[in-house]
């Protein structure tokens, strides 16, 4: 006896870009522009009703003990991909984006804020201070203090 699929035709996948992927690229990026002294980090987690994922873009500083600086929050329907509900480092206010572009264009005013800005201009400086005080990075200059002798 066969079995009879009562689905039909199943739709293709959804060709718009997730707020996951969006995020997730962008934490890349920002690996990539500090020579991965900063990363990006997207976590995710399921609201308690089971209908809304929250993804948290943090910025991780490994060595100052994987600090972790939360850039922002993004909240949206799993079922629907957009509109998501962003709340930035910058402000208290959670705004409502509608599509893609809309997220793009929330995430890039984010990043660029004075407040985003100055956190990353201050974790960089602690990294390469913690970089330079190391004492692997001391013993390593001191041998080649020795062999260019």
């Amino acid at each position: 006896m066969t079995v009879e699929s009562l689905w039909g035709e199943l739709p293709e996948t959804d060709l718009r870009r997730g707020p996951k992927q969006i995020l997730q690229e962008q934490a890349m990026l920002l690996g990539d522009a500090t020579k991965n002294i900063l990363e990006g980090s997207v976590q995710s987690s399921i609201g308690d009703f089971q209908n809304t994922i929250t993804l948290r873009l943090s910025i991780v500083a490994k060595l100052l003990g994987n600090y972790r600086f939360e850039v922002l929050t993004a909240t949206y329907d799993p079922v629907k991909l957009y509109p998501v509900d962003l709340l930035g480092y910058d402000t208290e206010n959670v705004r409502h984006v509608k599509d893609e572009s809309g997220l793009k264009n929330e995430l890039k005013r984010i990043f660029q804020s004075k407040q985003v800005r100055a956190a990353i201009s201050a974790l960089l400086r602690q990294c390469k201070d913690e970089e330079s005080s190391s004492p692997n990075k001391a013993i390593l200059s001191s041998l080649k203090r020795r062999t260019i002798r």
